[in-house]
C-alpha cells in the first residue's frame, strides 16, 4: 500500500496531478483538505483548520485499516505531513512524496486566472485566500517543503508531462 503526498503551493498543479491518478489508478482514496472544508456550513478560510486536520487523520486511519492506497494534496505544512506519514507507517505503507512547484510569478498568474474564472462562474471552487495569504502560503511551502521529495517544475513542464511522470512513480 502507498501514501502519496503531493506537496506544493496553491496553483502549482496538485489537483490536476491527483485527478490524473484518480482516473488512471485503482484502489486509491483521495484525502483532501479542500473536500472536507466545503463540508462545513458557511465555511470561512482557515476557520476550522484544526478540525479539518483532525478529520483527515481519522479518515487516514480508517482508509489504511481497510488497505486503500491514499493520495493527499493537502500537505503544505511539515507537521501535517509528519502526522499522516506516522499513520501510514503504522500500517506498513510505502511513502511517496512529490513536490509540484513553479516560480512565484507563474503561480500568481494562475491564481489571478482562477479568480477571474470564479468571477465568470467557470471555476467550481472559490479561491481560498487573499493575495497576502496566497504569498504567505507560497513562502511557507518553500520553507517547509520535503527536501527529499521528487520535485517537478510545473512552470517548465506541461500538466500532461507532470501527470505522466507522477503516474510512473506509482
Amino acid at each position: 500500500m502507498k501514501l502519496v503526498l503531493i506537496n506544493g503551493p496553491s496553483c502549482a498543479g496538485k489537483s490536476t496531478a491527483v485527478d490524473s491518478v484518480m482516473k488512471n489508478k485503482e484502489n486509491y482514496f483521495r484525502l483532501s483538505y479542500d473536500s472536507i472544508k466545503w463540508s462545513f456550513s458557511n465555511y470561512v478560510a482557515f476557520k476550522y483548520s484544526n478540525e479539518i486536520y483532525n478529520l483527515m487523520l481519522i479518515i487516514m486511519n480508517e482508509m489504511c485499516r481497510v488497505k486503500f492506497d491514499i493520495i493527499c494534496d493537502s500537505v503544505i505544512f511539515k507537521e501535517h505531513r509528519q502526522e499522516l506519514t506516522e499513520v501510514a507507517e503504522k500500517y506498513g505503507y510505502k511513502i511517496v512524496s512529490i513536490n509540484l512547484e513553479a516560480n512565484y510569478d507563474i503561480v500568481l498568474t494562475r491564481y489571478e486566472q482562477r479568480k477571474k474564472e470564479i468571477a465568470e462562474n467557470l471555476h467550481k471552487e472559490p479561491t481560498h485566500t487573499s493575495l497576502e495569504k496566497f504569498k504567505e502560503l507560497f513562502d511557507r511551502y518553500h520553507n517547509e517543503k520535503d527536501p527529499d521529495a521528487v520535485t517537478f517544475d510545473t512552470g517548465k513542464q506541461t500538466q500532461e508531462e507532470v501527470s505522466t511522470e507522477v503516474l510512473a512513480l506509482l
